[in-house]
């Protein structure tokens, strides 16, 4: 049905993704992933989170974030380094983590974008050596689920990536969040 409103067949808050309140957001998402000269600044972080969390197929998002001739390896950088203590661990690592360690990328025909993508987060400078030092000083404060995503994360950091193999700052961490009980592995 034709409105003069809306369009043929939509209501008006669901545009063209279909999920209301995460077209804009994905939109974003899109921009700059696609445009490699788009400005990143601190108030596009959100919108880049949230763009990937609506997302339904994970491996789709993967393939968006891994493939060459997008930017999805340098907004994960700009999204990381705007972390600037242990709760942005919480608002921004946290939601990352939770679009890319899931079962559904876990699968052997995803695995490999899945073990690019851990390896743009873990080269990101800087932040091993966060989660190191202040992250692992603060862990009191955070939540079990980001505690468990950031423990994976070293899990499969460890197993895709030679040098976090032998990586000081995995260690440290891993010591700190066995020394606390608050990770299994």
């Amino acid at each position: 049905m034709y409105t003069r409103r809306s369009g043929w067949g939509r209501s008006g808050r669901e545009g063209r993704g279909g999920r209301g309140g995460h077209q804009h957001s994905r939109r974003m998402f899109n921009k700059l992933v696609k445009d490699g000269n788009a400005s990143f600044d601190l108030r596009d972080v959100q919108p880049f989170l949230e763009g990937m969390s609506s997302f339904d197929s994970k491996p789709e998002l993967l393939t968006i974030l891994s493939d060459n001739r997008n930017h999805g390896a340098l907004r994960l950088h700009d999204c990381l380094s705007m972390i600037s203590g242990p709760r942005c661990v919480e608002n921004i690592l946290t939601p990352i983590l939770s679009n890319i360690l899931v079962k559904e990328t876990a699968r052997p025909l995803h695995k490999a974008r899945r073990n690019m993508v851990i390896n743009v987060i873990y080269s990101t400078p800087g932040l091993m050596e966060f989660l190191a030092s202040e992250w692992t000083d603060d862990l009191e404060r955070s939540t079990g689920d980001t505690i468990r995503l950031v423990c994976e994360f070293l899990v499969e950091s460890s197993l895709s990536i030679v040098d976090a193999r032998s990586s000081n700052e995995v260690k440290t961490i891993a010591e700190r969040l066995r020394t606390t009980k608050l990770c299994d592995d």
